[in-house]
């Protein structure tokens, strides 16, 4: 506080541009743009680490659309599973759009992963992701298996890396988690079973 009102006293006791800028202005105009200007960036310090693990989903999420329409294309004519790809890339893409709209809701900015910073759920990720991706000749249905389980490893630890997680935001994870844990169950049977997919949602 005694930092903010030193930086006012500056910006008046100096006779410069800034009192030029300050003219046209009142006096309660320029305390309300200073005291928002703060409080924006109070709030964006208090969400940066878990802006950070948002988009950090946001990426994994669009990696599994990548990845699931590398397999549609592989597949070719083979129709078997294409419905099974179709819907969990449709998940994917649901995900990412309430993902988006959550990190502009904490005032952040979706970033880029490929350019950007990466976080610890990011590069937990990419482990499991290489993982997997170097066992050779998976079928369809184990690559689906492996991807998900992944998938559902990232969303267990992203409810713990950031302390008091505000309301909306952890649940919003915690049920995209716990449908990706149904994608699981249904992906498990159907490996054992190796029968027709049911309907994921």
């Amino acid at each position: 506080m005694l930092q903010s009102l030193g930086i006012l006293q500056l910006l008046f006791s100096k006779n410069n541009k800034v009192n030029h800028c300050l003219s046209g202005i009142s006096i309660v105009e320029f305390f309300w743009y200073f005291f928002n200007s703060n409080v924006t960036t109070i709030i964006m310090e208090q969400y940066s680490e878990l802006i950070n693990v948002l988009n950090d989903l946001i990426y994994i999420n669009k990696d599994r659309v990548r990845e699931l329409n590398k397999r549609i294309t592989d597949l070719g004519n083979d129709f078997k599973y294409s419905r099974l790809l179709e819907q969990l890339i449709k998940q994917s893409l649901e995900f990412t759009d309430q993902l988006i709209h959550e990190v502009e809701k904490k005032g952040g900015v979706v970033i880029n992963k490929v350019t950007g910073n990466t976080g610890a759920i990011f590069n937990s990720w990419e482990k499991l992701r290489s993982w997997f991706l170097k066992k050779k000749n998976l079928s369809v249905l184990e690559m689906l298996q492996y991807n998900t389980k992944a998938a559902l490893k990232i969303y267990n630890e992203a409810l713990f890396v950031v302390a008091n997680i505000p309301a909306d935001t952890l649940d919003l994870i915690a049920t995209q988690k716990a449908r990706i844990r149904e994608c699981c169950k249904i992906i498990e049977n159907k490996v054992i079973h190796n029968n027709n997919f049911e309907q994921l949602y």
